[in-house]
């Protein structure tokens, strides 16, 4: 059955190698870490559209509040909102995933990477973020660096962000 077995092991590890590389890749970021403490009850006001299968909307969090489909909604005494803010995006694959808005470049919490569709660009030095992917991976620019990514859970339509 294994006649070739001495090519099966060089294979593993191969595959090892990349799954690590490209994860540890997701994980380099320069902007720091702050605080992350976000909840979003789907099952409430203006919340209840924010679905898997609306790909590619979002929901951005700041120091003004929750901002959704053109609205501004408050923050609760309990939200820390991470560096530069913090952006909710149901990827291309109808996942939720969420990122630092902070420019990994910059660095300037004052002027966090502004919302473009699919991306997200810094007003300062023009780097591109794709946010689609669920991995804020640079696509334009200089960097190397990703977004700075948080953990997100979905308990009973209740999503939960936090680092």
């Amino acid at each position: 059955m294994w006649r070739n077995t001495k090519h099966i092991l060089p294979l593993i590890m191969l595959a090892a190698v990349v799954l690590c590389a490209c994860r540890g890749q997701e994980e380099t970021t320069s902007v720091p870490s702050s605080p992350v403490r976000l909840t979003i009850d789907l099952r409430q006001g203006p919340y209840v559209h924010f679905v898997k299968e609306a790909i590619n909307t979002y929901i951005v969090v700041d120091s003004k509040g929750y901002h959704y489909n053109g609205q501004t909604y408050p923050l609760k005494a309990e939200d820390y909102y991470g560096f530069g803010g913090v952006i909710i995006y149901i990827t291309t694959t109808k996942e939720y995933a969420a990122f630092d808005l902070g420019c990994p470049h910059c660095l300037n919490k004052a002027t966090p990477t502004q919302v473009n569709g699919i991306y997200t660009v810094c007003p300062i030095c023009g780097e591109e973020y794709d946010l689609s992917s669920g991995i804020g991976n640079p696509t334009k620019g200089v960097t190397n660096e990703y977004l700075r990514h948080y953990t997100i859970s979905n308990d009973n339509n209740v999503l939960r962000i936090t680092n």
